[in-house]
């Protein structure tokens, strides 16, 4: 039977070294879906990922691994200012964040981190980023889990993003961070971005640009009908329209 589309990176990190690292991230096999439509992605290869909310760094260093060797990443955290973490979503701390990435990733040296509130960050920090990484394969939304944060973190996701990109919201329909569910329909109601879901995991919200949709469609469509999802707890359902 086909199996999930992962590199050895991304095998060894979840088969050995996931468990070792705080977090929430979700299961093994909701990281090797994500691996498996980046798989499937176009023209933007050649980029890295992007983190807002890091903790210490179990989900960075996921996608990371799946993006190619020698691409940049970046991972952005209020850490040690936790007075502004209103709702209790995560604590974040760069001194273990950088020592997990220097023990379980590929190419540490290759993954940024900064402090930093995204409710705050300035079109000229983004433009700075722009211009330092070029733009983002993968982007990760797991900052705050106010409706508020979630529209913006979603918001400099999608302006960061290469074509083809996917992003990842996390604890999408989690009870206990509603605000997450609220923030994503309050600003899919708005229509100011142009991406929609793709899939969803029991942690995380998978978007990709409208413009791309169909083409992932097609080759996880294809993907389904051969059974490669068998065993995974997937399903087909439409979310948002």
């Amino acid at each position: 039977m086909p199996q999930l589309i992962a590199n050895d990176v991304l095998k060894k990190y979840v088969s050995e070294n996931l468990d070792k690292v705080n977090g929430w991230a979700g299961s093994g096999q909701s990281v090797l879906l994500l691996g498996h439509i980046a798989a499937k992605q176009e023209d933007c290869e050649q980029y890295g990922a992007f983190e807002i909310g890091v903790h210490h760094g179990r989900y960075l260093i996921e996608l990371h691994a799946i993006c190619a060797p020698g691409t940049r990443s970046l991972g952005l955290d209020i850490f040690g200012d936790q007075q502004k973490n209103v709702d209790g979503s995560g604590s974040g701390d760069e001194a273990i964040a950088r020592s997990n990435l220097d023990q379980f990733a590929r190419q540490p040296e290759l993954i940024q981190l900064r402090q930093g509130d995204s409710l705050s960050i300035t079109n000229a920090e983004l433009a700075e980023i722009a211009s330092t990484f070029g733009a983002f394969r993968l982007a990760s939304v797991d900052g705050g889990h106010t409706p508020v944060d979630i529209v913006r973190d979603t918001t400099i996701a999608a302006t960061l993003l290469a074509p083809g990109g996917l992003i990842a919201i996390d604890d999408f329909f989690h009870t206990n961070f509603p605000g997450v569910t609220e923030g994503f329909y309050r600003l899919m109601e708005t229509q100011s971005l142009p991406f929609v879901p793709l899939a969803v995991t029991r942690k995380k919200l998978i978007l990709c640009h409208l413009s791309y949709k169909s083409l992932y469609l097609d080759r996880l469509q294809s993907d389904w009908a051969q059974g490669v999802f068998e065993g995974i707890g997937c399903k087909m359902v439409e979310i948002a329209g």
